[in-house]
């Protein structure tokens, strides 16, 4: 009798030998087949299917586009209903859901925008030019008060077009009288004499002339007009729950598209001011002035100095532009008020000199 001896493999050294032969990697798989071997392509049905996916998203894409850059009319909002409850039929596979969401975001805005934003300005003039200050309003603002106020515009997609017209009185400027108006501008002058390029004194010198501009024009007879048209009441909506009321007002449109155009009338009184507020916002001219004082005066350098001095006055007032960020409820004693949505308004200043102004630089018995 023969025995034959068998050898069982191990569960273990099973495992192992499955573990290698499912871990061959692909390509070592390919180089065993022939090389001239091409893969199979897709049937035309096939190609003809997935096209057919992207053509309704293509589709909606351009007839989106045509919506936006329609007008905003009743039709207009009809077929953006209708492509929206297209966009929202089309299944998960028609289409990324991240581009449907877009185009639904976009349709959502043309049937229902967002409010336009209510936005407020108000100027106000004095003897340097016009400040107007923007503000947008928020939703908290249940009432805007316009009192004492001369041109207002109320309403949506309006123009305003203001125009301020300024006019120096035929009064003698004297550069010696403003310098020494107070013993502290005497006092700073002298030390500017002694050194022209002293920045702290020239920045003490211009502090000063500007509270001296401010004390000039101060007074209720500093600035006069002559702008007069009627008085007015208005009492209206502003927004949902919101009011807006205006009183003692002269010049006020309501509705809108409207264009209104003002032309406001000044006068500058005390012209001595325009030349003290030019002197505060200007180093230069501070500097240009202790240098010839710090000579013995001469004809020439006095007139070369005081046409510099008269081309500062003429070059003022201007127009400066100021966006609040505080919410504005009431408006007082404003040069140009709108208020609402997408307004559009313009401000020019015209200085007019009716004599060839002159600035006496020297007190009389200085000048050799």
């Amino acid at each position: 009798m023969s025995w034959s001896r068998f050898i069982v493999p191990t569960a273990k050294q099973v495992r192992r030998t499955v573990t290698r032969e499912q871990t061959v990697p692909a390509e070592q798989a390919l180089e065993r087949t022939d090389s001239k071997t091409t893969p199979a392509k897709p049937a035309e049905s096939v190609r003809r299917f997935m096209a057919s996916r992207h053509e309704p998203l293509a589709r909606l894409r351009k007839a989106v586009r045509e919506v936006e850059k329609q007008p905003p009319a009743p039709r207009r909002t009809e077929q953006a209903q209708r492509l929206l409850t297209e966009v929202n039929s089309l299944e998960r596979p028609a289409g990324p859901q991240a581009e449907l969401a877009k185009l639904r975001q976009r349709l959502e805005a043309v049937i229902a925008p967002p409010p336009p934003e209510t936005t407020l300005t108000a100027g106000r003039q004095d003897a340097g030019g016009v400040t107007v200050e923007e503000t947008v309003l928020d939703g908290r603002t249940r009432k805007v008060d316009i009192d004492g106020s001369f041109g207002v515009v109320v309403g949506d997609d309006n123009r305003q077009d203001n125009h301020f017209h300024y006019e120096v009185a035929d009064s003698p400027v004297s550069l010696p009288e403003l310098l020494t108006a107070t013993p502290a501008l005497e006092r700073a002058l002298a030390n500017l004499i002694e050194d022209p390029g002293n920045a702290r004194a020239a920045r003490t010198m211009k502090d000063l002339l500007e509270q001296q501009a401010d004390k000039l024009l101060s007074g209720k007879g500093a600035i006069t007009t002559t702008s007069e048209p009627k008085r007015a009441r208005l009492t209206g909506v502003l927004g949902p729950g919101g009011e807006v009321v205006v009183t003692r007002s002269k010049g006020v449109v309501v509705g809108r598209g409207n264009v209104q155009k003002n032309h406001f009338h000044y006068r500058v009184e005390k012209p001595q001011a325009l030349l003290a507020r030019a002197l505060a916002q200007n180093a230069g001219a501070l500097k240009r002035i202790a240098e010839v004082y710090g000579k013995p005066g001469t004809r020439d350098a006095d007139r070369d100095l005081g046409a510099m001095l008269a081309k500062l006055i003429t070059a003022k007032p201007q127009v400066n532009q100021v966006i609040g960020s505080a919410p504005v409820k009431s408006v007082r004693n404003a040069t140009g008020v709108t208020l609402g949505a997408r307004n559009l308004r313009t401000d020019t200043v015209h200085p007019r000199l009716r004599y060839k102004l002159g600035v006496t630089v020297r007190a009389e018995g200085r000048q050799q």
